[in-house]
């Protein structure tokens, strides 16, 4: 179970690295603009950077994803794991026969 969440967590952490990673150019003006628009964007929604150690590997790696992300990522594996506990009481026995 531990497994599944950390293995969604860093497939999660993977699509945001990838999105993150693109080469388009820009204008000038067109630069200038989005610079505001991500100066606001930081300071309702920071940008959280940690080192992350893949599974196979001794090779960290940083990951940076913004604040909101990180929540819904967190809250989306507690949901997983609660749903998973109650399957679990669930189909369980409940005494010894």
């Amino acid at each position: 179970m531990k497994q599944q969440i950390l293995a969604l967590i860093a497939f999660a952490m993977v699509a945001l690295l990838s999105a993150c990673s693109s080469t388009g150019g820009s204008s000038a003006g067109t630069a200038n603009s989005t610079t505001n628009a991500v100066a606001q964007a930081n300071e309702e929604d920071p940008l959280i950077c940690e080192n992350y150690i893949p599974s196979g590997t001794r090779i960290a790696r940083k990951v940076c994803i913004r604040q909101s992300e990180k929540d819904r990522i967190q809250e989306q594996a507690q949901t997983i794991t609660q749903e998973n506990q109650r399957r679990a009481v669930i189909g369980s026995p409940t005494g010894n026969d």
